[in-house]
């Protein structure tokens, strides 16, 4: 399956079993570190892919949005509780998904969770949102990467609604028409209120948007980690403090920040 979104000129790598964070021994060295942000800028090798699936065979599929594969993703999720789990009433349906009105038709694939990824062609000037210009609703673009089916996520696999092959040489343009125009750029006007006093579950996306905003503003490295670790204080918890946050969770963030701007600074 791999080799299929290969052929289709998605630059894809290998998630962890079951999971969807990067398989991290199989990724390259990058500033003292490894990480997929290499692939973001170059596909692997036909030969690679085959060479990492022969020796991680249950490995998820992630396949990086944007411009080097030349599609967008809408991710329509669901209501989910502090565990990150769909919230049924009691039919078993979500509560409450993403608003997609507008979005014209395209294929889409069912996540693990039964949410939805609407996949359309690649335009410029769309960022990466994850700061929900819908509830529920994430722009999927440069500097980001979905899983792709079939994996498999909490015993769930992801699966196409329709024949993702026959579909993908004649996806729709993504409809960057009906975005507001201060979410097809990082470069709008901060709102500090919306930034602050952050519970779990959304903070991530708010230092992500907070970070890349300051970059593209241009405040230099010291500058930008004084200002989010200032706001990361007021998070509940904040970055880094949680049970399930990685250790170098909030660098990590900043690291991406200023990745995804550089790049965005160079395509212009």
């Amino acid at each position: 399956q791999a080799l299929d979104y290969w052929d289709k000129g998605i630059s894809i790598f290998p998630l962890n079993p079951g999971e969807k964070d990067p398989l991290t021994e199989a990724l390259p060295i990058y500033e003292g570190r490894q990480s997929w942000i290499p692939f973001q800028n170059q596909r692997l090798t036909r030969e690679q892919v085959i060479e990492l699936w022969t020796k991680y065979p249950d490995a998820n599929i992630a396949g990086i949005m944007g411009k080097i594969s030349g599609v967008i993703c809408v991710d329509q999720d669901l209501a989910k509780d502090e565990n990150r789990m769909p919230i049924l009433n009691k039919s078993g349906e979500p509560v409450e998904r993403g608003d997609i009105t507008g979005f014209p038709p395209t294929l889409s694939a069912t996540t693990w969770s039964g949410g939805n990824h609407l996949i359309y062609k690649y335009v410029e000037g769309v960022s990466t949102d994850h700061s929900k210009f819908r509830k529920l609703i994430d722009i999927q673009s440069d500097g980001s990467y979905i899983v792709l089916a079939p994996s498999v996520v909490k015993g769930k696999s992801y699966e196409w609604n329709m024949d993702w092959k026959e579909m993908w040489d004649t996806l729709p343009l993504f409809p960057a028409e009906i975005l507001p125009k201060s979410q097809t750029t990082f470069e709008s006007k901060i709102d500090i209120k919306e930034l602050i006093n952050v519970g779990h579950g959304s903070r991530n996306d708010k230092m992500l948007k907070l970070a890349c905003s300051l970059y593209a503003k241009g405040y230099i490295n010291a500058d930008v980690a004084f200002i989010t670790s200032e706001i990361n204080r007021t998070y509940k918890p904040p970055i880094g403090e949680h049970a399930e946050d990685k250790p170098d969770e909030f660098v990590n963030i900043l690291r991406s920040a200023q990745k995804f701007i550089s790049n965005a600074n160079k395509n212009k």
